[in-house]
Formats: structure tokens, C-alpha cells, sequence
């Protein structure tokens, strides 16, 4: 197999002429994607050559038994194709969500943009979601419209998370209202893209394989809050009613593998101090590491969200991995030791980053591979990858001493609020001309993303327990 593998061997050659074939337009063209799935009998033409679809989808598993997730040689369109033919394929498994398809296929690409939605309609469980494949109606209009059929079909505010991803000058569709999706903009695919993807309303879902089916975790902040939507000035607004749990004082950095990195980047990823602590979240040091922990993984053990991360194990994960970052020599984990270097000095509860370690453990722990007897996949290393650089989620401290997990973007002053009907927190931020302190309810606000906000995950601020500074309000989203 190694020999086979190589990309320097015997088969050198071999492998440039298939990396040539995998990188041609097609296999990103999102139209292409219903003609293979959907038809009895493919066959694959390149010049003079012809291949049946059975033998491609075998020699794409090949590939995968070759090269596994190395990241040397890049097959990530066809192994998703071969995934939705698996899916359709199996009698028990329900076509996917819309939302959850144009996100795996968030790479393609059309000429029209929104043929990035109509290309997918005879592959999806819920098309009714768009009346039809009619180009009388504008691309902004098409995505605002297919947000408002979501909400009225499952009641659920979910797929507005997807701006999260799905957002910025990338796209081709021009001025959106930052609550509506721009999936004209290029991202990477993910099976699990968002938390949303395995939130309690099972609306939207992901192409999780089959044996990865069973769960026992799901997502839902707003467990407890009945939503109450409206949509005001044209669907230029939406108005929800939710709680607000904080605003967001400290931001560590983004290490400088998150490549573009123009100067404007590198003044949003640096690293933020929040001002003096307040006496609220967790102050011991272990109990402020376990909590690091839980927001650097999701708190959630696997890429697919479902299931609760192990503490002890993870903990000790963690603990293992500054141990290495701290130690000199040769660096295994080199993402997670740039992060940690980047973010030493960052503050919570008035102690840095780099002494909560120290305080929590002063014992060298075992290394972070010998904690499982099971797939690398499961250990906090892998996890701490697919959250903070797969996903690219940063981890912040807000004034009133809470921990959580936010989309790169976010900014100092940006609030983490609940709104019900939707199974995850988000991050919002003012819209410009809007001050802080404006009276309840006339408040305008951008969406920026969903949010892990550590302890309130499950509907812990709905409950008549929560903290009295969590205040119910209406957001009005611009």
C-alpha cells in the first residue's frame, strides 16, 4: 500500500494525470452534481478514455484507502459525491435538507447564482422549500425567500446560522440582510459544518456516514423559549425575541496558519484583553481549564456533534498538549502550540492563559495519542483541530465572566444572545448608528454567527434559575 501510495514512486506519473483529472471544473460545477446522482448509467469520457460510474466510485474509495485525510492529494468533490449516491442509495436514510446540502457542496460553483439552489431540488427531502425553478425572481430575493419558507415550515430560526459560513464579498449575489445565507460565496465543505447541523429540531441534519448514526447529544439553547418572529420593511428585517447573555470583552488570536492574512485581518485576529474581571464564571484554575476544554472542543467528542466530550479524558487531553507546547524539543501538535504561544498571555478572571495551566497541573501528563485505544479521530487533539482551524472559531471571555466559542469575525463589544427558535447562541453586533444602552427592543442588530457559550447549551438561561442579568429582549435583525 505504501508503495502504491507515494507520490514520488514508481506511480508518480499516474498520480499527476489523476490529480490533473480531480481538479477540472466539473467536478465543482454544482449542476454536474444531480446529473451523476440521479442518472441510471454514468459513464466518465475524457478525451478517448471512458470509465463506467461503479469502477470511478471504486477507484475514489481506493484513493481513500491510499491517502486517508493527509491532505497531500485532494479528492474532497468526488468523496462527496460518492457519499450522497451512498446515502440514496440506502433504504433507510432520508434525502438530506436543502441547508444541509448546499453546505456540503459549499465548493461548487454556478454561473447563475441561483442555481446554487434550484441544481439541488431532485435530491433533497424538503424542495417545497422553493415553489420553483423560476429566474423571474432575483438572487437576493430567491435566498431571503428560502430563509422565511425554512422558518414557516419547521419553526425553527436555525438556518439563519449559516451566515456564519456562508457570508462576505466572496459571493455573487450582492447586498443580503446579514440574517440571510449568501451561498453564492465559496467555503469549504464540512459533513458537520455547524453546531446547528446536529441541533434538537433535526430540521437541517448532515451527511454523517451510516455508523456514525447513533447519538446521544444534541444542541439546544433555547430549550424552554417559544419563537416569535416578524418581518418588517420589505424582508429587510426580521425581528425575534430571545435573551441577552453578555457582551464579548476578550478575544484570544488567530494564529497565523489562518492564511489569507491581509492587514485588516491581522488586526481583527489579534488578541483582545478583556478589562478587570467581574466575579462571575468560573475562577478556580481547574475548573477554568476544564472549561477551555469543553469550548475548544464544543463539548463534543466526534466532528459529527454527537456526543458529549469524555472530561476526564479530555482534560488530561488538553493539559497534555500545553505540556508539549511548554517543553522544548520536537512539536507533534504544532497547530495547537502556536495557538497556545499566540494566546498565553490572554486573560481570564485576571489570570493568563499560560498560569491557569500551570496552576491546574503541575504533574507532566501522559501523551495525548494514549488516551483512547480508539481512532486518532476521537482524541482532544483531532477535536481541538476540526474546531479551531477546520472551523475556524476563536474562544472569548465576555464582561460578565462567561467563556465561549465565536466565528473568527467577531469583535470586542459584538453581544451573545439566545433567540428562541433557534437551537444554538449567536453573535450580534450593533448595526452602525445603533449605541449601546438605546431602549429595549429598538435596538438594530448584524448577525455574525452561532456561538458555543460554555454552560448554556441546553437551556440553562430559559430556566427561572438563570442569572438575573440575563435580560429578555427583542432583537431586531438588519
Amino acid at each position: 500500500m505504501q508503495t502504491l501510495a507515494s507520490r514520488r514512486g514508481q506511480y508518480r506519473s499516474e498520480w499527476g494525470a489523476v490529480e490533473r483529472l480531480f481538479q477540472r471544473p466539473w467536478w465543482r460545477r454544482v449542476w454536474t452534481v444531480q446529473e451523476l446522482i440521479v442518472s441510471k448509467a454514468v459513464v466518465f469520457r475524457c478525451g478517448r478514455s471512458t470509465l463506467d460510474g461503479d469502477t470511478m466510485r471504486m477507484a475514489i474509495y481506493a484513493i481513500w484507502m491510499c491517502h486517508r485525510a493527509s491532505g497531500v492529494f485532494r479528492y474532497d468533490a468526488q468523496w462527496n459525491r460518492n457519499r450522497i449516491v451512498e446515502r440514496r442509495e440506502h433504504a433507510h436514510t432520508a434525502d438530506p435538507s436543502l441547508t444541509a446540502l448546499l453546505a456540503y457542496l459549499g465548493d461548487h460553483f454556478s454561473t447563475d447564482p441561483r442555481d446554487r439552489l434550484y441544481s439541488l431540488l431532485g435530491l433533497v427531502r424538503d424542495p417545497d422549500l422553493i415553489d420553483s425553478s423560476s429566474y423571474d425572481i432575483t438572487a437576493p430575493a430567491l435566498y431571503t425567500k428560502f430563509v422565511k419558507s425554512f422558518i414557516a415550515k419547521y419553526q425553527c430560526l436555525d438556518i439563519i446560522c449559516f451566515v456564519t459560513t456562508f457570508h462576505g464579498s466572496g459571493g455573487s449575489v450582492g447586498p443580503l440582510p446579514s440574517w440571510v445565507p449568501d451561498w453564492s460565496v465559496p467555503a469549504t465543505p464540512l459533513v458537520a459544518p455547524l453546531m446547528v447541523s446536529q441541533g434538537a429540531r433535526q430540521c437541517i441534519g448532515n451527511l454523517r456516514p451510516f455508523w456514525a448514526k447513533r447519538l446521544s447529544a444534541e444542541y439546544f439553547a433555547s430549550d424552554g423559549g417559544d419563537m416569535r418572529i416578524s418581518f418588517l420593511r420589505d424582508d429587510q428585517e426580521l425581528t425575534c425575541h430571545g435573551v441577552l447573555l453578555g457582551t464579548i470583552d476578550g478575544l484570544s488570536s488567530v494564529a497565523n496558519w489562518m492564511a489569507p492574512r491581509t492587514d485588516e485581518n491581522r488586526k481583527t485576529d489579534a488578541l483582545v484583553q478583556a478589562t478587570p474581571p467581574s466575579a462571575s464564571g468560573p475562577h478556580s484554575a481547574i475548573d477554568i481549564t476544564k472549561a477551555i476544554m469543553r469550548c475548544l472542543v464544543l463539548n463534543r467528542q466526534d466532528h459529527y456533534f454527537s456526543h458529549i466530550a469524555p472530561e476526564e479524558e479530555y482534560y488530561n487531553g488538553l493539559r497534555s498538549l500545553v505540556d508539549e507546547a511548554t517543553t522544548p524539543g520536537s512539536k507533534t501538535h504544532t497547530h495547537f502550540t502556536s495557538w497556545f504561544l499566540a494566546n498565553r498571555t490572554f486573560q481570564i478572571s485576571g489570570l493568563s492563559l499560560a498560569s491557569i495551566f500551570a496552576q491546574a497541573s503541575s504533574t507532566r501528563q501522559p501523551s495525548a495519542h494514549n488516551f483512547l485505544g480508539r481512532s486518532e479521530r476521537y482524541t482532544f487533539a483531532s477535536r481541538f483541530h476540526d474546531t479551531v482551524i477546520k472551523m475556524a472559531r476563536r474562544l472569548v471571555v465576555t464582561e460578565n465572566g462567561l467563556l465561549a466559542m465565536v466565528p473568527r469575525r467577531a469583535k470586542q463589544g459584538d453581544v451573545i444572545g439566545i433567540l428562541y427558535g433557534c437551537s444554538v447562541p449567536v453573535v450580534l453586533r450593533r448595526a452602525a448608528g445603533t449605541a449601546a444602552g438605546t431602549a429595549a427592543g429598538t435596538e438594530q442588530y448584524m448577525l455574525i454567527g452561532e456561538c458555543y457559550l460554555d454552560g448554556y447549551m441546553n437551556g440553562e438561561a430559559l430556566h427561572v434559575s438563570r442569572p438575573p442579568s440575563f435580560e429578555e429582549t427583542v432583537f431586531k435583525l438588519v
